[in-house]
């Protein structure tokens, strides 16, 4: 029986003329003329419309996340002011709430003691919290959440954007857009090993009785903003608990702490070393 093959060897004779002829920017592939394609023709995504690397990027391979934004100069040894403003004790612009609307005209506003966390499959960071300014210009902790894209854009995730925000633990272990750690700084971020972003502890200054708090719950957040309270103690000041040395046990937990030093091994587990108590 005669086969027909006319559609496949038409299409595939049409896309090794385009291949040939110089290339077709957009079509994932890094032919004759280019040095990137990521997957469309536009400009001021570090690949042009040319599909030539623009200024302030690298790129490699193919694909939409096949180039990322340079924050040094490596030719010249300098950095380039990318975002923010250029302004001591700035108001943060948050714009609207969801993580979905991006903007160079947003950003947190200035703070110390945030913590953060580095995702590789989006190229993304994100931010939480700190002791800093809100959109009214006061002073104090925040809870406020942010992604930080290689666009150089900030998007406002969730949380409040006056300070001093009360914490609200919810349901253990259960997702919800009302569940928030609350303002805080100096807390520890990692990503675990189901790549989930998580926060444990941190430090709160009750300012209507002055006293420290500090924290010792875990925090598990989605990239909507959505918190699960995971771990630990819903109440400040919580004492540790150390049960047997080398034993893991569902009972033993850090007590509240700020200011540790943490980190992740391969696995997603977290080390945590020495913290103020």
């Amino acid at each position: 029986m005669e086969q027909h093959w006319t559609t496949p060897v038409v299409l595939l004779l049409l896309f090794g003329f385009f291949g040939f002829a110089g290339g077709l920017c957009g079509n994932w592939l890094v032919e004759v003329g280019e040095t990137c394609d990521d997957g469309n023709a536009r400009s001021g995504d570090g690949c042009s419309s040319g599909c030539a690397i623009e200024t302030g990027w690298n790129c490699t391979g193919v694909g939409a996340l096949s180039c990322a934004r340079l924050f040094v100069n490596t030719t010249a040894g300098c950095f380039t002011w990318v975002s923010g403003s250029n302004t001591t004790n700035a108001l943060g612009s948050y714009g609207p709430a969801g993580g979905t609307v991006g903007s160079n005209q947003y950003w947190p506003g200035a703070r110390s003691a945030p913590v953060g966390w580095l995702d590789p499959s989006t190229q993304s960071l994100y931010l939480y919290g700190g002791y800093g300014v809100d959109a009214w210009g006061n002073e104090g902790w925040l809870n406020d959440l942010w992604k930080y894209d290689r666009f150089d854009h900030w998007y406002f995730i969730s949380g409040s954007n006056s300070s001093n925000a009360p914490p609200s633990w919810g349901t253990k272990n259960v997702p919800s857009a009302l569940n928030s750690p609350g303002a805080r700084e100096s807390a520890v971020a990692f990503i675990d090993g189901s790549n989930h972003m998580r926060l444990f502890g941190g430090h709160l200054t009750n300012l209507s009785a002055w006293s420290d708090n500090q924290f010792n719950d875990v925090w598990d957040v989605s990239s909507s903003g959505a918190w699960a309270w995971t771990g630990g103690s819903s109440y400040a000041n919580a004492r540790v608990s150390y049960g047997i040395k080398g034993v893991p046990s569902s009972t033993n937990t850090p007590g509240a702490r700020w200011g540790a030093s943490s980190a992740p091994d391969s696995a997603g587990n977290l080390y945590i070393l020495v913290a103020l108590a």
